[in-house]
């Protein structure tokens, strides 16, 4: 999506698929980064604060257990965004999609993690491993606290990032009264994917030295 938003001209745009082990993949192929790297793209939200539709720069990274915590090697102007006066984003990483409005609360609870995605953490810490200059992770996100995740979601996209239609396709025919929610969720995808855009834009002018990042 970042491609469709024309990103690829002003930073080297990777996709990396879904999941820790796609990117501690990545990672492993891309030791020494040319430059300031970026992780972006969706998440959920963990947060009421966090908005369907809106994109955050995250400040800092926890763990699933909340005692670990990383912080982008590059000072970032204030996170805050019009959708976020409160400041500071924290998000943290799961295995698997958290469907349930719940499971999402205790997560928050346990963890202050205001959005959830699968490969931050694993960023973070091939991040500290390489010893990366990153700004940061942006997230869009996709579904909020109002949002029920469609069971399988997660075999939607494939290891390469790519949607996998036939899997879409037949979760729908065998669940028609889903099309609605997925509908709901692809507008909220694209509109987040078009603010993240937004904000890899505003750090790229905010860049003094006039490094390019790398976007996966």
């Amino acid at each position: 999506m970042l491609l469709q938003c024309g990103i690829d001209g002003q930073c080297d745009v990777q996709c990396i698929g879904p999941g820790g082990e796609n990117m501690k993949r990545w990672a492993t192929s891309h030791a020494r980064p040319d430059g300031p790297v970026v992780l972006a793209g969706l998440a959920g939200a963990l947060s009421p604060l966090c908005h369907a539709g809106s994109a955050y720069i995250a400040a800092l990274v926890v763990d699933e257990t909340g005692e670990d915590s990383w912080t982008p090697t590059l000072t970032q102007p204030a996170t805050a965004t019009a959708d976020s006066p409160h400041g500071d984003i924290v998000i943290t990483s799961t295995q698997a999609p958290i469907t349930g409005r719940l499971a999402r609360q205790i997560v928050n609870r346990e963890t202050g993690g205001m959005l959830i995605d699968l490969e931050s953490v694993a960023f973070a810490l091939a991040a500290q491993k390489g010893a990366w200059p990153w700004w940061g992770v942006v997230r869009g996100v996709s579904d909020d606290l109002t949002t029920l995740l469609p069971e399988g979601v997660d075999e939607w996209v494939s290891d390469g990032g790519h949607t996998r239609w036939g899997h879409v396709m037949r979760s729908l025919l065998l669940r028609p009264q889903l099309i609605p929610r997925v509908l709901t969720m692809r507008e909220h995808s694209i509109a987040a994917m078009r603010a993240v855009a937004g904000l890899l834009r505003s750090m790229l002018q905010l860049d003094a030295d006039g490094a390019v990042p790398q976007a996966g």
